[in-house]
């Protein structure tokens, strides 16, 4: 069963909320266990936590017996789990032939009088469930992977139905295509692009509904490699499901939002980090755009010249070869500019830096920041070292002949300069500190290793 816009929409704002419990609390104003039971009629209600839970992949079992109840409610107005004769979600699923087979599953319901339509109504049957503390344990406490959704009214009430449900041996590659035409970075009615071939080589292929979503099953726990785009012109990109559900959506055909670790192969070249989980982003040897999310993010440019940039949590951000450009963001971050001539910024926070070889240009940013120093590093040239913020210069001993103090290699390598402070070592390298007019201190701000 194809889903309309605005029921993809709900599942777009659900995932959100799925990908960052925390972040969708403090949207909706609500502590994220408040008025959550320990228990309700022989059901068990877990805390809810803050980390990330698997983004939903819709199926067409959950939409038909979500579609039965929907139906149901708006021919008669009995707003229950239970119909009047005793049918329960579990008849349902029946119904629609679910296979209950190693699996859990759930079911909201929510109404609201007639008025509001498209994006405004989603957002208040959205709002209603969320302040429902049991409501609420469903949408993202609960350790579900699949969803179903079928919104439907009468002349007085507009109902829907969230049926959820996991089977513990099945994972899936999903997610939504759109074309983000308001440029809000995220999906909205009319946005979705349909007919996108979406395949894992060796196993299931699919195409983006009218809407733009998309669900591919796979076994849980397998790396998989998902081809992307019409079939005379597939991206390829690769992925795991050893943690259950990854979230691609592709955005205007050349960018993928993510939910987990990611390795461009072909054809798409940029790639972002959705919610708060940890989740490494590898590029290819195009010229590739890489952004992590507030967790802990390893980011390889590998070939290419990257872009990559951490944004928060303690990331470490690899160039590759090319010559590359690296933003650590806020939180303590490793950036490796490695080949060529790249530019490196720490952002906020304790950083450490690393050029490489070439000519680099390294600003730690605030924080007490660390800029390392090997065999052939090349001229590198810092542009905000500061002894008041506590940034130090890493020395490798191989730079030199012998055993050295600190104080020796700035009497030895340093000199005043007009641009600076520079660090000249010969065939090695030479490193100027910008705008630095002094020697004094530095000997206490080296380490050499």
């Amino acid at each position: 069963m194809t889903l309309m816009a605005s029921e993809q929409y709900l599942v777009e704002l659900i995932n959100r909320a799925r990908l960052d419990p925390q972040q969708e609390a403090e949207r909706q104003g609500i502590a994220l266990n408040k008025g959550l039971p320990q228990a309700t009629n022989g059901t068990v209600w877990p805390r809810i936590t803050t980390e990330a839970k698997d983004p939903l992949a819709v199926v067409d079992v959950l939409n038909r017996s979500a579609r039965i109840q929907s139906e149901y409610l708006g021919k008669t107005d009995y707003f229950s789990h239970i119909w009047k004769d005793g049918t329960d979600l579990d008849a349902r699923l029946a119904m629609a032939k679910f296979n209950f087979s190693g699996s859990i599953q759930g079911e909201n319901l929510a109404g609201y009088s007639r008025g509001l339509k498209g994006e405004a109504l989603m957002d208040k049957l959205h709002d209603s469930l969320f302040a429902s503390a049991t409501h609420r344990s469903n949408m993202i406490g609960m350790d579900f992977r699949e969803i179903g959704i079928s919104q439907l009214g009468n002349s007085k009430w507009d109902y829907l139905t969230e049926n959820f449900a996991r089977h513990a041996s099945t994972a899936y590659v999903t997610g939504v295509a759109y074309a983000d035409k308001n440029k809000d970075g995220f999906y909205s009615i009319g946005e979705g692009q349909d007919g996108l071939l979406m395949r894992i080589v060796g196993g299931a292929a699919d195409r983006t509904e009218a809407a733009g979503g998309y669900a591919l099953a796979h076994a849980v726990g397998r790396a998989v490699t998902v081809d992307i785009g019409p079939s005379g012109n597939m991206a390829r990109v690769q992925t795991s499901l050893a943690d259950g559900n990854v979230k691609l959506d592709v955005i205007n055909g050349s960018l993928l939002r993510v939910s987990g670790d990611v390795t461009l192969v072909s054809g798409i070249a940029d790639a972002e980090a959705l919610g708060i989980g940890r989740i490494n982003l590898t590029g290819s040897d195009a010229d590739n755009s890489l952004t992590g999310n507030n967790a802990t993010n390893r980011l390889d440019g590998m070939e290419g010249r990257d872009l990559l940039y951490g944004a928060g949590g303690n990331d470490k951000l690899s160039g590759g070869a090319g010559g590359d450009r690296l933003f650590g963001g806020a939180g303590n971050d490793v950036l490796d500019g490695d080949g060529l001539n790249d530019m490196l910024d720490g952002g906020t926070g304790n950083d450490l830096l690393r050029g490489g070889g070439q000519n680099d240009k390294l600003t730690g940013g605030a924080g007490a920041d660390g800029f390392e120093f090997s065999q052939r590093f090349g001229g590198d040239t810092i542009t905000d070292f500061n002894l008041r913020e506590n940034d130090t210069l890493r020395f490798d001993d191989a730079l030199w002949d012998g055993r050295m103090s600190a104080r020796q290699l700035v009497n030895t390598y340093a000199s005043v300069t007009k641009q600076g402070v520079e660090f000249d070592f010969g065939k090695d390298g030479i490193l100027l500190l910008e705008d630095v007019r002094s020697l004094g201190g530095l000997a206490d701000a080296i380490e050499i290793f």
